[in-house]
Parts: C-alpha cells; structure tokens; sequence
C-alpha cells in the first residue's frame, strides 16, 4: 500500500498534475477532486480538476464551473483518480485520452475487488467513510492546514458519503475529521442547507412522480422506481437529475433495500442501492461488475425494463438473507 508521503513525493515530482472522479459524480467525488487540486497547487503545481457532465444538485453546493472538460494527456505529465481505481468509472469522454497516460496516482476509499486491477502501482485505498478524508490526511501529512473554502469541500464530501453522519462506513475518525474540518471555520449550517434544504422546481416534479410510481415487493421490504427514456424525457429531466434520490426510498417505513433504477442508454440501467444497516449490497454489486460499501452500493447493466422486476426477485433472497 502507498503511504501519504509517497503519494505527496509524487506529486512533488510532477508539473502538470489532472485529477478525476468517477462519472455522475457525488458531493464527496466533487468534494475530494476539488480538494486535491488545491492541495497540489499549495505545492506549486499547475493542477486542474475535470469533469464533463454533472447534476443541479453537486453545482448548487460545488462551483463545478471549475472543473475543466477538455483533456489532452500530453497537457499533463501526471494523472490523479480520486473516489474511484478503476479507469472503468471514468466518464468516456476521457477514456481514450487516459489511455495515453503512464504516470497514474490513485486515491480511494472503496474496497479493492480480487476481480478489479488499479492502473497503476501507487495507489492508496483505505476504507474509510470517504475519499475527502483520505485527501484530508495529506494536507496533515505535510503539516498544512485546508483554506476554508477547501475545508468546506472535503467536509460536504464527508457529510455526503454519510448521509449527514447515518451511514459511517468504518471507525470514529469521521468525527474527529469532521470536528477538524469544522475547527477550519466551514459553516456547517450553509453546507447543510445546500445539501438538503435547497429544493428546485425539477426536483417537485421529479418527486411527484417518484412517490407516485414506486414500486413494493416482499412485503414492502424492497422499494424500488424506474425512470426509463422515455419517463425522463417527458419529465423534461436527466439522469444526473433522478440521482439526487438515491438515498431517499429508504425512507419509506418498513423499506430495507431500495433501488433507484434509470435507464442511461436503450436497455441499460443504473441500479443505484441503499439498504439498511444489517444488509450487504456489496456482493451483488460485484456480481454485477459494479461496487460501493456494505449499504451504498451501483452497478450497471443491459436489461429491458419489463424485466426489471423479475430480476430484482431473483436477487432479493441472496440480499436479504444475505
């Protein structure tokens, strides 16, 4: 395993340093991309976050304006992923580029599958609640303290990958990230009312239907809702609009594993999971060449909808009696 202070050698050894998150991503990818691009500027270097496409959600707490779209990997001389290891979670506008790239760190805090190969030989996976921690300990590793806006990143990075601290992931260190973060002035009450307080026209009538189409099986233990093509157009909406209720089905009294299932091509659906403490989602989502943690797991796979919901019977005994 990497250690911090030869992740930062690395840096230090670099000019031109592009970091990336996983595609559609979250406030902890956004969160911790932002993040490590201030913290290899601290360093001196000319370093630039990118990402293509992303939701209303990240860009009313993130200035995703920030972020570059256009890569050329001869622009760079070192490649950083963060909240992912796997060229696979790239957005495909960036595929062919990275390709061209030999010179690859990886920062992450999900779990390594045996089926999974990292790109390169320095990474540094830690399971932990989010990647925003693990770009926390390198700016503790050389002794610097994060600017409050670059607090403010990494802390609505954590309290995202928490669900506002409900799903902690691993040990007590996430509050005492949290409580340093906070010690760095972030306005918690501002990060919380951009996260969960702000609501947009979209997202009413995305609501409206979401708890007007859901669907119930075992007795109501498993929710689950399916926004196809043809649904989101209607809608007027995206896929990156739906995402933003992952975690909001299992809310649902007596709901132990939900679903979020939207169709991204013609017969191929995101299958983004929740469940409740006690049951796993990590084996399925590995099954199905996706991943993520014990209760926040995705994959993606081709299906037609009209099979949907037999196939999520077919999965629900190996879920649910684990």
């Amino acid at each position: 395993m990497t250690t911090c202070k030869q992740l930062i050698q690395k840096i230090k050894s670099a000019k031109n340093i592009a970091i990336f998150a996983h595609r559609d991503p979250d406030p902890d990818a956004c969160g911790a991309s932002l993040a490590l691009r201030d913290f290899c500027r601290e360093l001196g270097k000319n370093a630039e976050s990118f990402c293509e496409h992303y939701s209303e959600y990240v860009e009313n707490i993130f200035p995703m304006k920030e972020f570059k779209s256009k890569f050329l990997a001869k622009d760079y001389d070192l490649v950083a992923f963060v909240d992912m290891h796997t060229e696979n979670r790239l957005e495909q506008g960036f595929v062919d580029e990275i390709k061209k790239c030999k010179n690859v760190i990886v920062i992450d805090h999900h779990v390594l599958t045996e089926m999974e190969v990292v790109p390169t030989k320095i990474f540094r996976i830690v399971k932990k609640a989010s990647a925003s921690q693990l770009v926390l300990d390198l700016f503790r590793e050389v002794d610097k303290t994060p600017a409050l806006e670059t607090a403010t990143y990494l802390y609505a990075g954590l309290v995202g990958d928490t669900d506002r601290f409900l799903y902690l992931a691993t040990e007590g260190d996430v509050f005492s990230d949290a409580k340093y973060l906070l010690e760095c002035g972030v306005d918690f009450v501002d990060v919380y009312n951009k996260m969960f307080r702000t609501i947009s026209h979209k997202e009413i009538i995305l609501s409206k239907y979401l708890y007007s189409n859901i669907k119930y099986l075992a007795d109501g233990k498993i929710v689950y809702i399916v926004f196809g093509k043809k649904t989101l157009n209607k809608l007027g909406a995206t896929v990156d609009d739906v995402k933003i209720f992952s975690n909001s089905l299992l809310n649902i009294k007596g709901a132990k594993w939900s679903l979020l299932i939207y169709e991204t091509e013609k017969n191929n659906f995101r299958f983004s999971m929740r469940s409740v403490p006690e049951i796993n989602l990590v084996p399925l989502a590995n099954s199905m060449n996706g991943g993520g943690h014990k209760n926040s797991s995705a994959f993606s796979t081709n299906i037609k909808k009209c099979q949907i919901k037999n196939a999520i019977k077919s999965w629900s005994n190996g879920v649910l009696n684990g």
